[in-house]
């Protein structure tokens, strides 16, 4: 298959360029945002833990917590921001 995509970039005339977007954002304009899973042992037990992390495009600052479960209104167990 690469040698297929080389082949045709090559009859396209588009090998050896390279396209660039710089990216550039202000504070508070966007963020990426992210649900995941973790295990963690809390208490001596081992738990399955809902992690909420958001990450500012614009400063590179995050945010996480963790909770024991995403749809529930329970408690924050971790809470960090970086």
């Amino acid at each position: 298959m690469r040698e297929c995509v080389r082949e045709r970039k090559v009859a396209l005339g588009l090998e050896g360029r390279e396209f660039r977007f710089p990216q550039s954002y202000r504070l508070g304009q966007e963020a990426e945002v992210d649900w995941y899973e973790a295990q963690a042992i809390l208490g001596g037990e081992p738990k399955n833990l809902q992690i909420f992390a958001m990450r500012s495009m614009g400063s590179g600052g995050a945010f996480l917590e963790a909770h024991e479960s995403a749809l529930a209104t329970s408690r924050c167990l971790v809470e960090k921001s970086v």
